[in-house]
């Protein structure tokens, strides 16, 4: 799957960013929400409008984004960490598998990481000889 027509919620404090991901999200076909600069606006955005995957910055303006997190998982949307310091360690089972890249990146792999998660939150359809699909996002 691709991210055409998909609903991406962008949640990110730094402005200049946030424009970043709009505008590769829009070349891809996509459509972002947000963004979301604190925790607070991102809960709301996930209450209001039915994203189909969030990328998420791990430190926001009110704290670290665990609650954002938690609530996208609870309600089966997949996400994409995009973070300037990487993920500590003791956030690690916060934040689940969710892939995480680390600031500054080519749009190609911010891209491709969220191509490779909404893929993977897809159940998988057995292939006409009965064995599981394979995921390749290369």
């Amino acid at each position: 799957m691709r991210i055409r027509d998909q609903l991406v919620l962008v949640v990110e404090d730094e402005i200049l960013v946030a424009e970043f991901l709009f505008d590769i999200i829009r070349e891809e076909g996509g459509i972002p929400i947000g963004p979301a600069s604190t925790n607070s606006a991102a809960l709301r955005y996930i209450e209001d409008n039915n994203a189909n995957i969030a990328i998420l910055d791990v430190n926001l303006r009110d704290g670290e984004s665990i609650a954002v997190a938690q609530a996208l998982h609870g309600r089966d949307i997949p996400f994409v960490i995009y973070t300037g310091g990487g993920l500590p360690k003791r956030l690690r089972p916060a934040f689940g598998n969710a892939t995480i890249i680390n600031k500054p990146v080519r749009s190609k792999v911010i891209i491709d990481a969220l191509v490779a998660a909404i893929d993977m939150s897809e159940p998988l359809h057995p292939s006409p000889s009965g064995s599981p699909g394979i995921n390749d996002f290369g």
